[in-house]
This record gives C-alpha cells, structure tokens and sequence, in this order.
C-alpha cells in the first residue's frame, strides 16, 4: 500500500506540560494512548537513512506494520506499507519494499540498526467550523537503543495532515509556536537516535578502527549475505542468473567460515556454516538443472540437421523443462520453510554481533596473508592426491575437491584484496581461472551422466540414439581440454616446484 503523509516534528522539554490552545479555529479531540515498538532496519553504514529513507517493522498503534518511507517534499513523504507478517522479524525484509530501495542497497546486507520504544498519547485536531479532522497531534516520549549499544530518551511533538491543507499546518504550527515549541533540528527518530542530523555523522573526534584480519573478514561475509538478501525475489521469479549467483554466495560464504575459521568462534560458526551448506544443495538442484539445459540443448542447436535423429529435441527438452521445474518447486518450497526464515535471521544475527576469536583483532594484512598461503596449500595437497590416485570414481571425486580448494584460495584472495595496496585481486583473477576450468570439467561429468541416462530411457523406449551418442562424444572432449587446461594452472600456481609428481591422465579421467 502507498499513500503520502505530510508532517512536522518539534522539541519540547521533556518535563513540559504541554498546553496548547488551539481555538477559536480548532478543538482538541479525546486522547488515545499507545506503546510502539519499531525497529529500524539499514545496512552497518546506514545508506537508506543517508538517502533520505528509512524502513522499519512497528508493532502497535494504529498502523502497525513494515513502512519505508522516502521524501516527497519539504513536508511530505511518500510512505510504502506491509503487513507484519510480511517479514516476520526485523532480519526479514519483505521483498516488495526491498526492492524499491534496490538501487540504494546495491546487495548490501540490512540489519536492525536501531529499536525506538514510543509512549504515545495523540489527539485528533478538529476543525470547529466542520468537525473535520484535519490533523493529528502526537505528543511522544521516545527512548531509543542503536547499533553498538548507544542509548538515547527524548520528547517530540509530531503533526500530521489528516483532511487539512498545508494553510492548516501553517496556522497550527504557529499556536505551537507561540506555546513554547519549536521546529525539531532533527528530520527523523531514527536519524537522532543514531546520531545523523542531513545525512552526516555526528563529529566526536573519533580515530578510524584499525584494519583487523576480523573487520576484514566479515566485510567480507557481509557482501555474501546482501547478495542473499537481495536475490531471494528474484530466485523464486526463476530470473536467468539468479539462482547461480545466490549458490555462488552460498560457497563464497561457506568458504571464508572455512578458510578463516580461526577468526571466528566455531561453536557458533560451524552450525551455521551446514545451514549455509543445506541452502546451497536446494540451490544446486535448479542451477545443475540450467546448466544441463544450456549445453545439451545449445549442443543440439548447434548441429547440423543431418545428426539430429529422430524426436531428440522434443525428447530432450521435454525431459530437461520438467527436471528444471522440479528442482525450482523443491528450491521455493525450501525458501519458504522455517529453517530459510531461522537462518537469514542468523545471518543477520551474524553480522550485529560478529562471533570473532582473539586472533580477528591482529592486524589484517600479516593475519589474512597466512590464511590465504594456508588456502593455497590446500590445494597443492588436493592436487598431489588426485594426481596419485588411479581409480577413477575416486579420481573424480579428488579432482572436485582440487576445485573446491581452489574456490577457497579465489575467495581468500578477494577477501584480502580489501586491504590497501594487497594486490590480492590479480591472484583472485588467476585462481578464478582455475576454478572456471575444473567447473567446465564438473560440468562435463554431470552432462554426461545426465545424457548417459536419458540415452539409456530412449533405447529402452525404441528411440534412436544416434544424437545423444554425439553429444556425448562432444562432452567427453571438452572434458579432455578443460582438465588439462585446469593441470597446467594449478601447476603455475602452486608455490611447490613438482616434476617429479605424477601426472593425471586426462584420457584415463574422462575416457
């Protein structure tokens, strides 16, 4: 829902008795008491209120319920409702508010930033010519808890427009005047409460935090868990890309738990970390669904006519359309489970109050450049124990965990790459490299058994073969290429000069 409200605030002691006479032109109606409880949400460097928005969950009053609001006018703001349940929590955003704010949030995580408990007694403000409502006058004491602990208690009066025109504000706010009000200096509760007056800042002459190897960390995870925030609309609409970026925040954030888990207390992370790791699985359903699609059917397309046989294309797609709304269906049904709901709460959970070790306060720099050298080693192992292995179930298996070390060693590197002068970002480049052509190999095994499997259904049925045996043969090369392209990067990259260590045998892999 969207309507437009028109307001003006003003500073009152907070002892005052406030008396107002508003006559002869308006009367005061009965009084009305209410408790509200809102907690306002934005991102740890608070870029909707330095916009000009604010979004909240309030409990209580008439109104209750999720509200983001953003200027219109000097008086007037435009303000977007919905329902609590909406978002059930403050770590629960619902979607069709986020998504007005998403060019502002550009995937950042949101938090609650603040809690605003209000003591509110409001009366409507009455115009005596016509009974008309045309305002209503709130006169509220406000006790406020922001991020980091800082507390705050004052009194302000608020005005609303109700059926009134801005003459009406204009000749209430002039009574208040002369009772001894005046036009509050701050544009918004949560604005005072978190010590922002036009968008900047309070100055307190306090020195910048030093860079620790745990500030870095979590600014990390921090990116991770936005994207998740910010891609659950889209994941569940199926927009192309969607679900591959969520599973990639999903190993980026798994990985750096991992990589870094000295930094954090694993009592707490280690738990959710295999809630990271389920969301992921429900994820890779629909995502190894699409790649499936995209290969085997732009395979076919790119045939010439002569090798398409018999009903493969319509057998095919077919096949790969339902496998794909499947694995969605599962997907949403996952998102839509109390388990998603308790661990996006944890992950903002996460992020107000990070559960770092000792170690995340030494400096970032000497700290992340030993995770990240531990990262690579990781898949220097990995990659000796795939090379010695001759069994070929298990082969693979070594060759996905070479990958998946390399991921590690990726994303440690992105991590790093925020500090100063790292050159981090080169390297993250390089292992990126790595991880796109042992991914283009894992696809070639997935593809194939995938194709092996229906090919086997279309014999049973009478089908003919001849295409599925062809694309075959196209995986089985690409898997040759990619394997030893992945070889040869992972030997530049590793710091361990090894000659003599055996060699995989791509043909022996994907034969």
């Amino acid at each position: 829902m969207k309507h437009v409200e028109t307001e003006r605030k003003y500073a009152v002691a907070s002892a005052a008795d406030l008396l107002v006479e508003l006559a002869p032109a308006y009367a005061l109606g009965p009084a009305r008491r209410f408790e509200l409880a809102a907690d306002y949400v934005d991102t740890m460097d608070l870029a909707l209120i330095r916009a000009g928005y604010s979004l909240r969950r309030r409990e209580g009053g008439a109104d209750e319920g999720w509200h983001l609001k953003f200027p219109k006018s000097d008086d007037s703001r435009v303000q977007l409702t919905a329902p609590l349940g909406a978002g059930r929590s403050p770590a629960l955003v619902p979607r069709a508010l986020r998504v007005h704010v998403a060019d502002v949030l550009q995937l950042d995580a949101l938090i609650p930033v603040a809690r605003l408990v209000t003591d509110r007694t409001e009366r409507d403000i009455l115009r005596v010519e016509d009974h008309a409502v045309v305002a209503v006058i709130a006169d509220d004491h406000v006790t406020s808890t922001a991020v980091g602990g800082h507390s705050d208690a004052w009194r302000e009066i608020e005005i609303d427009l109700v059926e009134g025109s801005l003459g009406d504000l204009e000749a209430i706010e002039v009574l208040l005047l002369e009772a001894g009000l005046t036009r509050s200096s701050s544009r918004s509760k949560v604005a005072r409460s978190l010590g922002l007056e036009e968008g900047e800042v309070a100055e307190d002459g306090a020195q910048p935090a030093p860079l620790t190897a745990g500030r870095v960390a979590m600014r990390y995870i921090r990116r991770q868990i936005g994207t998740l925030q910010g891609l659950e609309g889209d994941v569940r609409r199926d927009v192309p890309g969607a679900v591959h970026k969520a599973r990639v925040a999903t190993r980026r954030l798994r990985s750096s738990l991992r990589t870094f888990r000295r930094l954090f207390d694993r009592s707490v992370t280690d738990s959710f970390a295999a809630e990271v790791r389920w969301l992921g699985e429900m994820l890779g359903g629909p995502r190894d669904a699409e790649v499936l699609q995209g290969r085997i059917i732009g395979d076919l397309d790119a045939l010439p006519p002569e090798q398409i046989v018999g009903n493969v294309r319509e057998r095919l797609e077919r096949r790969l359309d339902t496998d794909h709304r499947a694995a969605h269906e599962v997907l949403v049904h996952a998102l839509d489970s109390e388990r998603m709901a308790e661990l996006m709460e944890s992950a903002v959970e996460m992020l107000r109050d990070p559960p770092l070790s000792p170690r995340a306060a030494l400096p970032a720099r000497e700290e992340m450049r030993s995770l990240v050298r531990k990262a690579e080693r990781r898949v220097e192992r990995a990659r000796a124990a795939a090379a010695a292995e001759h069994e070929e179930a298990n082969r693979l298996h070594l060759l996905h965990e070479v990958r998946k070390k390399a991921k590690a060693a990726r994303y440690a590197h992105e991590a790093l790459d925020v500090v100063s002068g790292s050159g981090s970002a080169p390297m993250a480049e390089r292992w990126e490299s790595v991880t796109d052509s042992l991914g283009e190999f894992q696809d070639t095994v997935v593809v194939r058994a995938r194709l092996s499997e229906m090919a086997g259904a279309a014999a049973a049925a009478g089908d003919s073969t001849t295409t599925d045996e062809i694309l075959l043969r196209r995986e089985h090369d690409r898997g040759i290429v990619a394997l030893a392209t992945a070889t040869k990067q992972v030997d530049e990259l590793t710091t361990r000069e090894r000659k003599s260590a055996p060699r995989v045998s791509e043909r022996s892999v994907t034969g």
